[in-house]
């Protein structure tokens, strides 16, 4: 079995007035097309997930669609709370 770790893609700064709660901070319009071009390159050397283990974050959320999209195997996500902060 392999395990590869990967952090979310660029999220949107921190902003108490727009996210008082931070974990429903997400993803940039930047963020996700830079994480496309990481995608692309991953599928070039045949990363291909199986199941894909988030947090239950917004814009960590966000990541693990991206990734389940992106691959035709269209991996399973599954939400830890484990994964959260704290």
């Amino acid at each position: 079995m392999l395990l590869y770790i990967v952090r979310h893609a660029v999220a949107e700064e921190r902003d108490e007035t727009r996210w008082p709660d931070d974990s429903e901070r997400p993803l940039t319009e930047e963020g996700v097309k830079r994480f496309g071009k990481l995608l692309k390159r991953l599928s070039d050397i045949r990363f291909a997930p199986e199941v894909i283990a988030s947090s239950p974050l917004v814009r960590c959320r966000q990541t693990a669609e991206l990734i389940a999209k992106h691959f035709p195997s269209s991996p399973k996500i599954v939400l830890l709370d484990a994964l959260a902060p704290n």
